[in-house]
């Protein structure tokens, strides 16, 4: 997104491909990465039903993403809330993308209550530098990172789900 290279309909314009023009969330915009993931009324409504969930008070403070993503980084230091964003942005991504190719549209209360989930399950963050990776999360199948689309999950023989970040 940061680096502008996802295919919204601004970025397709860019390169002369077509695109979907409007948002596909709220269609009452043309589509763009700031629009999307920032100014959007369905995003809006997502953060909004979200940061209740987390009883935080928390909102973009400038319609353009680049900025809207340094304030957030410098505003919000403690717990996990910089890893909230990345979660709230994917959702909205994946429910843009199911209404493009499925017609099918996900309800911002859905998207906010699995984020809140995987935002919720996250370890704090490590005061000192991890020597060695972490393993993969072990998660349940069924669990909201189901909801994440199934892209980065594995399943073994043992029916384990792990998700890789």
């Amino acid at each position: 997104m940061l680096k502008r290279k996802i295919p919204t309909w601004d970025i397709l314009q860019a390169r002369y491909l077509i695109g979907p023009g409007r948002c596909p969330p709220c269609k009452e915009a043309e589509e763009s990465i700031s629009h999307l993931f920032i100014s959007c009324a369905f995003s809006s409504r997502v953060l909004g039903e979200l940061t209740a969930l987390i009883n935080k008070k928390a909102q973009w403070d400038s319609d353009q993403l680049e900025t809207a993503w340094r304030n957030w980084w410098q505003n919000y230091q403690e717990d996990n809330m910089r890893s909230l964003p990345l979660i709230f942005f994917w959702g909205i991504w994946l429910a843009r993308n199911k209404i493009m190719f499925q017609d099918k549209e996900t309800p911002p209360s859905v998207i906010a209550v699995n984020s809140v989930a995987i935002f919720s399950a996250l370890p704090p963050p490590d005061s000192k530098p991890v020597q060695n990776p972490r393993p993969p999360v072990s998660i349940q199948e069924g669990s909201p990172w189901a909801f994440f689309d199934g892209a980065s999950l594995r399943i073994t023989k043992q029916g384990q789900v792990f998700a890789f970040f």
